[in-house]
Order: structure tokens, then C-alpha cells, then sequence
């Protein structure tokens, strides 16, 4: 079973997914490029589970260390998320969709543990 910490954390992403998402779509209406209405929902996005995440999931005290260890993650784990599916997509042959859905938990696994250890530890962010 997932500890409370863990379940907070999936909440948070989820909300800010669909905060990327809700972004993007408004944007593509209004006849923004997909690319650029994308990368701007991300934006919001990121924003959005950086304060989820640093005040309900894990109860963090300082942004004065948390939020550029958040960029630092944020950053590392769109790689992460491109280089993942890359493999899934073109060494393990998955269809994109089920490869961007391997990528995902993979990355999200990766942010939990960053995100536990690294930003919103009590050490780093007090």
C-alpha cells in the first residue's frame, strides 16, 4: 500500500498534469502551435505541482533552497522523460503512447525519490 507522502505526491502531479494539459488545450483552440501551447501548459504545470508538492506533500519550510533544486529536477526529469521514451519507442519497440506511459512512471518514480532526498528534504529546505 502507498504511503500518504507517496499518495500527496501523485495527487499533486496529477492535478498539475491536468492543469499542463488544460493549459495546452485552451491554447491549441486559440490557435497557439501545439509545441509552444505545450511548452507553455508545462510552464503552468510545473508551477503549479512545484507549490503543491513543497506545501502538501512533503511540508516544506524554505524556497530559498527548494525551488532551485526543483528547477535543477524539473530540468533533469524532462530528459529523463525524452531519453526514456527515445529508448522505449525505438529499443523496446513500444507503441508511443504505451512508451510515453512507461516514461511517466519512470520519471515519476525518479521526482518522488528527488523530491524526498533532494528538494523538499528538512536539511535542504530549512
Amino acid at each position: 500500500m502507498l504511503h500518504g507522502q507517496a499518495i500527496r505526491f501523485l495527487i499533486a502531479g496529477g492535478l498539475a498534469t491536468l492543469v499542463h494539459w488544460s493549459v495546452m488545450a485552451i491554447l491549441v483552440y486559440q490557435d497557439m502551435s501545439p509545441v509552444r501551447a505545450s511548452t507553455a501548459g508545462a510552464i503552468v504545470g510545473a508551477v503549479i505541482n512545484y507549490m503543491l508538492q513543497f506545501h502538501w506533500a512533503f511540508g516544506a519550510r524554505s524556497h530559498e533552497k527548494a525551488a532551485p533544486a526543483y528547477a535543477c529536477t524539473l530540468l533533469l526529469g524532462w530528459c529523463a522523460n525524452a531519453a526514456t521514451l527515445a529508448f522505449f519507442i525505438s529499443v523496446a519497440q513500444l507503441d508511443p503512447v504505451l512508451g510515453q506511459a512507461c516514461a511517466t512512471a519512470t520519471v515519476a518514480a525518479m521526482n518522488f525519490i528527488l523530491y524526498k532526498k533532494v528538494v523538499f528534504h528538512e536539511s535542504v529546505s530549512r
